[in-house]
């Protein structure tokens, strides 16, 4: 795919959407920029490989990024040098290859890959062969940093499932889901006059919806609508929390272990790069400076989970967080993408101290 063929492809109606597109450009270009560092610390450097698929697309991205957000890719490299330094400590002193997985990833079938962006292959001191898994995060200071993100109605079920209720409840929240949902589309009918107009919600927005000029994304609908929205969301999260919490109560260490691949750490041999930017406008021009970084691994986040505390929900929002030691896990409710289609994603994201 060349760029002219995909700028169709990348033009959407909100400043989120278009945030979302260049979060996901800089985090597969910054992927492959700390590969290339840490191939080149040693001498003969060790190989750095990508798939030919994914070396295309990155060229496409950097090509993009260019004509659009020229600071960010002037301010990479640099930061991908000083990331890499850094995670080279937590590294034997062979290095064979480094592999660029990021976006594959989940598609492997392979569950150590699936939070990793690179894997280094690399031989110990004993000449025995060893793999490293590298998850790297690309992020602004201050910011919640995504680490899962799935459909509600599978939600528990797969982080949950070794729990034996984890079925029952699954199939419960789904129920909730789908009365919240029913609740808001005929809300929605009857706020927007097309009740009155002789149509009736029968599960699904109608041609009717987009005919008499209503958007299919929330952000975009009326206040009084857009509030009707908001509590679908807020009904949801309720129901979520509620079977959370009781699962919490029922085995405390085996609730504990199903929230490691939550925080972003299933594959337990992780090492994981959060990187935290600042970025201002000077003269209309977007510049990026490094605002911190930190590395985690296993022992880490084992050790957050020593101190863990549910946060008591609140009514009017559509998240919940669990607080550990020095992080914060929130779980919040979201639209797939248009609030007109039934089901909710769950986003799971985790704020650490000090950012």
């Amino acid at each position: 795919m060349n760029i002219d063929s995909a700028k169709s492809l990348w033009k959407f109606d909100t400043i989120a959407q278009n945030e979302a597109l260049i979060n996901e450009l800089k985090g597969a270009l910054f992927e492959y920029l700390v590969a290339e560092e840490l191939s080149h610390f040693d001498h003969p450097p060790c190989s750095c490989k990508i798939a030919p698929e994914l070396s295309d697309r990155l060229l496409l991205y950097e090509s993009w990024l260019r004509n659009h957000d020229l600071g960010l890719i002037v301010f990479m490299p640099t930061v991908a040098g000083q990331v890499a330094r850094a995670i080279r400590e937590y590294l034997p002193e062979h290095l064979k290859e480094i592999e660029v997985v990021g976006k594959i990833a989940g598609a492997s079938g392979q569950k150590d890959l699936h939070e990793s962006d690179l894997v280094v292959h690399a031989r110990n001191h004993q000449g025995q062969e060893q793999d490293f898994f590298i998850g790297l995060k690309f992020c602004k200071a201050s910011s919640f940093v995504n680490t899962k993100s799935g459909g509600g109605q599978t939600f528990l079920a797969r982080y949950f499932g070794v729990f034996p209720e984890s079925t029952r409840y699954q199939q419960e929240f789904n129920a909730d889901l789908e009365r919240a949902y029913l609740m808001m589309g005929q809300k929605l009918y009857d706020e927007s006059g097309l009740g009155a107009q002789g149509y009736d919600f029968k599960g699904h927005f109608g041609p009717e919806w987009l005919e008499a000029g209503y958007p299919e994304l929330p952000g975009q609908l009326p206040a009084k609508m857009h509030e009707s929205v908001l509590q679908y969301y807020q009904m949801a999260i309720h129901s979520l929390y509620d079977k959370i919490v009781r699962l919490a109560k029922t085995a405390p260490q085996l609730f504990t272990d199903s929230l490691y691949p939550i925080v972003g750490f299933g594959a337990r041999n992780l090492i994981q790069a959060i990187v935290f930017v600042d970025a201002k406008q000077v003269e209309g021009k977007k510049q990026y400076s490094l605002n911190n970084f930190k590395i985690h691994t296993q022992k880490d986040v084992m050790a957050e989970f020593d101190d863990m505390q549910m946060v008591p929900l609140r009514q009017e929002i559509s998240s919940f967080e669990i607080l550990l030691k020095s992080w914060r896990l929130q779980i919040r409710m979201k639209p797939m993408n248009k609030f007109t289609v039934p089901g909710l994603k769950v986003n799971c994201s985790v704020k650490y101290a000090a950012n």
